[in-house]
């Protein structure tokens, strides 16, 4: 230690010297720093060095001074790596070639001297340099050599082994996201080890650093997902520490993420963000990136203000001077992939306005066999657009393909609920192929665009749904083969007579028949890349046309932009018409127009007045009246194929007219999330089951289960948002279930209160039933779907009462009818192309064949009236789509409000038939026994009573 503070004090005195007077030096902006570092207490510390940083930061005619001078401390002591934290940090922007090897040497002395904490920053600074300029197969080198750091720390049994470890995970996601990996999986464990990087202890190490790229990195993983919420809460505390702690050049990249998001919510969904708010921003970002010389972020910027620009049909001089500054800063600061980037961007403006020059922008940005899944994603779209616009079809057509190869192949890198939310990212450029095809087709009358339309469409569609329903037989065979040689291991573990030997045996098979298991199971469940789809999966459109009845017809709607980010054409919005004799195509009203129309819409049915008849014509109008009257005489059922807010929308609901009566009185409606799905579930349908029904019906929900946590220890968050939505008792739900149990007899049970248990849910055989209804609440979370739940009553210590998505898939309801009495069961977050992720289609990868749910939520009496008549019909031996039909008009014509009856729709195969041939009257008579019997003595009562009047004198 004396020795340490004395030679830095001579440093210090030297340094004044060589500088003038020491008096002078009371006004040099860089003597605090060197106090600093003649201070015993800093030794160990980065802040005498970084103060360095700061000053040149703020004062770059200070720049060299402080690289001098760092260098000189460097040799002074060249066993300390804090110096070159430094110099890389002063280097970052203006020489990253220097950094880079700046960083290099800080791990190796970091590494030699076992500082594991210094390595592992030094790994880190290193990393996010050689994203910015070196190949993947470099960077997947520094990762092994993160990772021998930490292995290193273990097996020294250093004391922040558990710190260092989160840190490795964290330069692992950054990577993963870099690289167009498994975002869902590094969102997941961010979110896991967040609080490694926010306590107190941190805090106190002064670790801002970390905190930042902690916050970038969520931040990022979120927006990636389609996160937007999230990401702007992450983006926004990044914003703040970077502000507290001055530093403009994390302050830079956080008040651009910020713009970014509310770019891409603005391309979501227009009316929910300002198109100025988001120029105001990135105007905002730029002077700070500028100032802190973030060369990345100002490349960025520019390129969001030309986009923006465009989008507000500014003058061409302005977004191409924009565009021109996104280029020449990358060059200026040695950034090839941002300047690709720039050139994909300005390559697409120019394509309608000058094909050549958007062509030579594209070609100087080509990337090799080398870059991200997003590098060739981006150019393979930009490459496509330039090429119908050069007016070569086929080259065109060859392009585009291409180009969607190129984002499935992105696409398929990803597990879990990763692949949706990236994907829904990317579905513009299947909107505007689609539409470009569309369009054509209006002039040249081609059906080839309207099959290859539809094709494109489809392989958009509810891909991550159809991924999982297409898990091999194989695989599934197998693992009801394992569940069974562990259910007779466990039992015959129970047996106290086994041998010591043969019980150690026995334990180990089990272990590792549960290892199989689980892997099957997580293939099934998380991995939709065990089984990836080819693109026969998808069903051309003869196909559905073949398997249309003739009294049928199916509405296939695409929701696009009108006009993109560009202010070019986006592709629009589309409806196609399929009946067995045909299709045809018809142009509807952008997206914009689209969600603001069905949103007011929706509003209407609280009133429970028939106001909502006002506003559902312009819908029928707009969306429905010409195709529906170009349809034959014969069509009384439509298939509807919704996308975006569409699926929202009650069509039964919508009126030609304020007087006519709504469209459930003319045609029996299905909703199918893909047309491949529908006849998927139409053609492969599964034998009837031994007893008609189950009910869970109004569950008893207990403090207790308070207590309770689920997957992640997110029990307790769950329950905070129940009780804040107060979920009162549900008074009409046991009549509801009575009613089920009336009109379906037989072997069908009927379980409430209490026995309306999430544990007897999951331990028993569903497959014996042909319909499971569930008369409950639920909570729809849009924010974060695999939050929200059926509340069932707990049933055991082991459950909380929450049957959320990750338990519902884990149910076997092969074949089975579920229908949903609960409150927004057919709801959900929609994500573009994959359509809603809620409740429902937790059901149907459980392997539903139909679900019967709600748009919205449902008061406890409507629901039970509503399915007190669906089971009636039901029992009659009518399909589940007609059995709803018509039991939507038996509550219309009983004078019932919109709002009791629209909202309730069904999902998949609607036209599965529980009980061919209906409800035997034996049946009836095996339930209702105690009725009959009474019934029986009453009636020889009275004839007994005849007879004897009979056989008595007159008086």
């Amino acid at each position: 230690m004396k020795r340490f503070s004395a030679r830095h004090a001579i440093f210090l005195i030297f340094i004044l010297l060589a500088s003038g007077e020491l008096a002078a030096a009371q006004n040099d902006p860089l003597t605090p720093c060197r106090e600093l570092v003649a201070d015993p207490t800093q030794k160990e510390k980065y802040r005498p060095y970084g103060c360095y940083v700061n000053v040149a930061r703020k004062m770059p005619d200070k720049h060299d001074q402080a690289r001098e001078e760092l260098m000189a401390l460097f040799r002074l002591d060249e066993q300390n790596p804090r110096p070159l934290f430094a110099l890389g940090a002063l280097e970052w922007n203006e020489n990253p070639r220097q950094a880079l090897k700046h960083y290099r040497q800080a791990a190796e002395i970091s590494d030699r001297i076992g500082d594991f904490g210094s390595s592992l920053s030094a790994y880190k600074n290193l990393l996010n340099l050689m994203l910015k300029y070196a190949p993947l197969s470099e960077v997947e080198k520094l990762l092994r050599q993160i990772r021998e750091v930490l292995q290193a720390a273990r097996q020294a049994n250093h004391p922040d082994v558990l710190s260092f470890d989160a840190r490795v995970r964290l330069v692992e996601a950054k990577f993963v996201r870099f690289s167009a990996r498994d975002l869902g999986l590094a969102y997941r464990e961010l979110r896991e080890i967040q609080h490694a990087f926010f306590n107190k202890e941190t805090d106190e190490k002064n670790e801002v650093g970390w905190q930042i790229d902690f916050l970038s990195t969520i931040g990022n993983l979120a927006h990636e997902l389609g996160r937007y919420e999230e990401a702007q809460e992450y983006y926004e505390r990044l914003t703040q520490l970077a502000r507290t702690t001055g530093n403009e050049h994390s302050l830079a990249l956080g008040k651009f993420n910020i713009a970014n998001n509310l770019l891409d919510q603005w391309i979501e969904e227009p009316r929910k963000v300002e198109r100025q708010a988001v120029v105001d921003h990135l105007n905002e970002a730029l002077p700070i990136a500028m100032r802190a010389k973030h060369g990345s972020v100002a490349a960025r910027i520019s390129q969001r203000l030309a986009l923006m620009s465009a989008a507000g049909a500014a003058d061409e001089d302005i977004v191409r001077r924009h565009f021109e500054n996104c280029i020449e800063v990358a060059q200026t600061n040695g950034l090839p992939h941002r300047g690709a980037s720039c050139r994909w961007a300005y390559g697409r403006y120019l394509a309608n306005r000058d094909p050549q020059a958007a062509q030579r922008m594209i070609d100087l940005a080509a990337p090799g066999d080398e870059e991200s899944g997003w590098s060739k994603a981006y150019h393979a779209q930009a490459q496509a657009l330039v090429s119908w616009a050069s007016g070569s079809r086929q080259r065109a057509m060859t392009d585009s393909l291409l180009a969607l190869k190129a984002i499935e192949n992105m696409r398929e890198l990803q597990t879990g609920g990763a692949r949706e939310g990236l994907f829904s990212a990317w579905t513009e450029f299947y909107y505007w192929l689609s539409g470009r095809l569309l369009q054509e087709a209006e002039t040249t009358d081609r059906r080839s665009n309207l099959e290859s339309a539809f094709t494109v469409v489809e392989r958009m569609r509810a891909r991550a749904l159809l991924e999982k329903l297409d898990a091999s037989e194989a695989t599934r065979e197998r693992r009801a083969e394992l569940l069974a040689d562990i259910s007779r291991l466990e039992l015959d573990l129970t047996r106290s007579s086994l041998s010591e030997d043969y019980r150690m045996q026995a334990e180990d098979r089990l272990r590792q028949l549960q290892d199989e298991e689980g892997q099957i199971r997580s293939q099934l469940l998380e991995d939709p890349a065990y089984y990836p789809l080819s693109l026969e999966s998808f069903v051309p459109l003869p196909r559905v046309e073949r398997h249309l009845n003739e009294d049928e017809a199916m509405l296939s709607f695409q929701a696009g932009l009108d006009r993109d980010m560009y202010g070019e054409f986006g592709g629009g919005s589309w409806l196609l018409v399929s009946t067995r004799n045909g299709t045809r195509s018809y142009r509807l009203p952008g997206r914009a127009w689209l969600q603001s129309s069905v949103t007011i819409f929706q509003g209407y049915f609280g009133r429970r007045d028939g106001s909502d008849a006002l506003p559902s014509v312009p819908l029928y109008k707009k969306l429905l009246e010409k195709a529906l009257g170009d349809l034959p005489s014969g069509v009384r059922r439509l298939v509807i194929v919704p996308d975006g807010v569409l699926h929202h929308l009650p069509f039964g609901a919508l009126r030609p007219s304020e007087t006519e009566a709504p469209l459930a009185t003319r045609y029996r409606l299905l909703i199918a999330p893909s047309a491949t799905l529908w006849l998927k579930w139409r053609t492969n349908r599964s034998p009837a089951a031994s007893s008609p029904a189950l009910a869970l019906a109004a569950p008893e929900i207990e403090d207790s289960s308070l207590k309770g946590t689920k997957v992640g220890g997110e029990g307790a968050e769950d329950w905070i948002q129940l009780r804040s939505s107060q979920l009162g008792p549900l008074r009409y739900a046991v009549r509801e279930g009575k009613a089920m149990i009336r009109r379906l007899g037989g072997t069908s049970q009927l379980r409430t209160g209490a026995k309306a248990s999430e544990s007897f849910l999951k331990s028993t055989n569903l497959t014996q039933f042909r319909i499971l209804h569930l008369a409950a609440h639920a909570v729809v979370d849009d924010t974060r779907p695999d939050r929200s739940a059926v509340v069932l009553a707990p049933g055991n210590e082991g459950e909380d009462g929450l049957l959320h998505p990750s338990e519902i898939v884990e149910l076997d309801l092969a074949g089975r009818v579920v229908v949903l009495s609960a409150c927004q069961s057919a709801s959900g977050a929609v994500l573009r192309g994959e359509g809603v992720v809620g409740l429902a289609r937790s059901f149907f990868q459980a392997g539903a064949q139909a679900v019967v749910g709600s748009l919205w939520p449902l008061r406890d009496d409507d629901a039970a009236d509503f399915f007190d008549d669906f089971y009636s019909y039901l029992s009659r031996g009518e399909s589940v789509t007609t059995a709803l039909n018509s039991a939507q008009r038996a509550r219309l014509d009983e004078g019932a409000p919109a709002e009791a009856w629209a909202g309730l729709v069904v999902l998949g195969d609607g036209d599965v038939i529980p009980f061919p041939g209906g409800i035997t009257t034996t049946s009836q008579l095996m339930l209702n026994w105690p009725l009959a019997i009474s019934s029986a003595l009453v009636v020889a009562a009275i004839l007994a009573f005849a007879v004897g009047l009979r056989g008595r004198p007159r008086k």
